[in-house]
């Protein structure tokens, strides 16, 4: 028998049955809850597990800020004991630059100025520069990384926008927002926003360290552009942040402190840096589950633990992401499960009204398989349907949430679809359509070929 005839009978069938329209929405439902209702449910658990396992979320603050509370003095000797216990991965201390805004003085590379290629004029343009822990690495997309590279490299991000009044949770600032890869390799003459470089300093008062601020003379520091990073709001970084490692940091410190010519300073300073107990300190912890039984170890030591991490989740999307993954997951499970039953049941009821049709088909030759797949090509030609139509429709649904959200506050950015996973969806949702009909009908074979004309005779 030729394909044709069997889609020509599966054809005239399905217009004869009332409950294949059922069927065929239960269906597209299903379809439409793979493919767009789950992919988002996978971007939001990817925004989610990107924030509480990345660097910073792992990382526990400590001091000696509390030592009149019963909390232990953090000595070298207690340092070393705290990084051998278990999920530990290190201690760092924090000194150096920790963050500062610099402006752009120029851009320039091995063939001269260029820094026409900065969006603004270079008196408005900027970037906030961290420092990376000692133990911290950021991946790039391009160059290399910072732990590779000499003294005074930098990493700039793949959206790269290097103004002033950049607002991280704003959207793109037209004109402003540049490629990073164009960076690559140059170098950025930057000085202190304000003329001033503030360090966070311990004063030595009759005997007693007081913590204060100071603010140092700002000098230019160059910082050659060695790789790209790829910034997003769960994973670290904003267009306007520049990294940093932590030896460039000191260096940039030690370097505003040697400004002051001042040898007084310059010696407390540098007796205060050797003191371990003056300094706030992080425990990297191998992985997000591990933090909070990390955390009691240290509060069993008397270390004294700030609340939360260097990082947390944003409760708003934190909140937003669990319940929509919750009701998405929920809303799919019962739409698959509401999918199979049906198609059973309208298998089932198709078979027990079409006994005759099916005893005729027999009469005149039909064999068993031959029956089989026609009433097979029936159900997937439904979901064919359902496939195309709900697939297309979560395609468009998608392109128009990512349009939104590519373009709109940082912020929103976690809420872009990744294609693969969308693509990943669809070939599970078409399998769903093509393998759930074939399995019910499968299930009920031995029923189909137990009629006989003898039957059909009977039934009419």
């Amino acid at each position: 028998m030729k394909l044709q005839n069997y889609q020509f009978l599966a054809k005239a069938n399905r217009k004869r049955n009332r409950q294949g329209r059922a069927v065929f929405v239960l269906l597209l439902l299903s379809v439409f809850s793979l493919t767009l209702i789950m992919s988002f449910t996978a971007t939001l658990s990817h925004a989610l597990d990107s924030f509480i396992n990345q660097d910073p979320a792992r990382r526990l603050y400590i001091d000696t800020s509390f030592t009149e509370d019963g909390m232990r003095v953090l000595t070298p000797e207690l340092l070393g004991e705290i990084e051998k216990k278990e999920h530990v991965l290190s201690v760092d201390m924090e000194d150096g630059m920790d963050y500062e805004f610099f402006k752009i003085n120029k851009v320039s590379d091995d063939n001269g100025d260029c820094t026409d290629m900065l969006p603004v004029p270079p008196e408005d343009a900027s970037i906030e520069t961290w420092a990376l822990y000692k133990t911290q690495k950021i991946d790039v997309v391009a160059g290399r990384r910072l732990d590779e590279s000499p003294v005074f490299s930098c990493i700039v991000p793949d959206s790269f926008c290097p103004v002033d009044d950049y607002d991280t949770q704003g959207g793109k600032k037209d004109g402003y927002m540049q490629n990073g890869l164009d960076y690559l390799g140059k170098t950025l003459t930057v000085k202190a926003w304000g003329d001033s470089f503030d360090i966070l300093d311990y004063k030595n008062s009759g005997g007693v360290y007081m913590t204060q601020w100071d603010s140092l003379p700002a000098l230019e520091y160059k910082f050659r552009v060695v790789g790209v990073y790829h910034a997003s709001y769960e994973g670290g970084g904003n267009p306007r942040t520049v990294y940093v490692s932590n030896e460039t940091a000191n260096q940039i410190e030690r370097m505003a402190v040697g400004a002051t010519k001042s040898e007084i300073y310059i010696e407390e300073y540098y007796d205060a840096l050797k003191r371990t107990d003056l300094h706030s300190f992080t425990v990297l912890v191998d992985r997000a589950e591990n933090v909070e039984e990390v955390r009691r170890i240290l509060q069993n030591m008397k270390v004294h633990v700030y609340p939360g991490t260097q990082q947390t989740v944003p409760e708003d999307v934190g909140l937003f992401a669990n319940v929509f993954i919750a009701a998405g997951n929920f809303f799919t499970v019962a739409v698959l499960l509401l999918t199979v039953i049906n198609l059973f049941l309208s298998t089932s009821n198709s078979l027990l009204g079409r006994k005759a049709e099916i005893g005729l088909l027999k009469a005149i030759g039909y064999k068993n398989r031959q029956v089989f797949w026609c009433l097979y090509l029936e159900q997937a030609a439904l979901g064919l349907r359902a496939f195309v139509i709900g697939g297309g429709i979560s395609a468009l649904a998608v392109f128009v949430i990512n349009l939104i959200n590519a373009n709109g506050a940082f912020v929103n950015r976690i809420y872009v679809v990744s294609w693969w996973d969308f693509l990943a969806l669809c070939a599970a949702a078409l399998l769903l359509t093509i393998i759930v009909p074939l399995l019910c009908e499968l299930t009920l074979l031995h029923s189909m070929m137990k009629i006989s004309p003898r039957q059909a005779m009977a039934a009419q």
